[in-house]
């Protein structure tokens, strides 16, 4: 089985799908850390993506449980921490709009997603990556909610940040994922709608696993 949760930056999905997946009891698939593990390359490939595309080619990226949480590796060196710099979200959006990027990508995420039941979270799932998932979620919130959240996720990891900027980082990200070549961020028709702008955490969590005990609950009679 494949949940997907579909949206813009700042949403909430991450935390949501995390939290989902440690309740459900499902393996958690974070597609945008494989975007932010590329981007490490790519700024190490001097911004060059050309240079890029070459390492992309045999380099290794890899999600793996550990007691924290996941541990993100690229080629081996732990980068969970790199993933999450604010470096890093201000240059996502710039990979994740090469299609041979994507399909790159995506190769690696269709044989994890294939060995078990996961919750995955990211632009286009729905829609590109994992067309016949059985659960869809499409969740946003207005631009000052998520600029918000984002702030305060940085701010309890110790990072010093400047709330504008955050601010027009997300509404620029928005901009290039709505409007790239390659697999736009777009919901998909039989998505189910979250706004977060005015629930909270723990009513949000509650809504997608809600949905799934629902979808659980009809399997037998299928």
């Amino acid at each position: 089985m494949i949940i997907v949760i579909d949206g813009p930056a700042g949403a909430g999905k991450s935390s949501t799908a995390k939290s989902v997946a440690a309740q459900a009891g499902l393996h958690l698939l974070d597609t945008g850390a494989f975007y932010r593990m590329v981007t490490i390359l790519y700024l190490r490939e001097g911004s060059d993506m050309t240079r890029l595309l070459h390492r992309l080619e045999g380099a290794s990226l890899t999600a793996k449980p550990s007691h924290g949480g996941l541990v993100y590796a690229v080629d081996g060196e732990d980068v969970t921490e790199e993933i999450r710099l604010p470096i890093i979200s201000a240059n996502v959006s710039k990979v994740a709009t090469n299609a041979q990027v994507r399909d790159q990508v995506n190769a690696r995420l269709r044989p994890i997603a294939s060995t078990g039941d996961f919750i995955a979270e990211g632009r286009d799932l729905g829609t590109v990556v994992f067309p016949e998932a059985q659960l869809k979620f499409w969740m946003t919130a207005d631009l000052e909610h998520r600029a918000k959240r984002r702030v305060a996720e940085l701010r309890l990891a110790g990072h010093q940040v400047d709330e504008q900027a955050i601010r027009q980082n997300l509404a620029e990200r928005d901009a290039i994922d709505s409007n790239r070549d390659a697999a736009p961020l777009s919901r998909a028709n039989d998505a189910i709608d979250i706004d977060t702008s005015l629930l909270d955490f723990e009513e949000q969590v509650e809504f997608v696993l809600g949905h799934l005990q629902t979808l659980q609950n009809k399997k037998p009679n299928q």
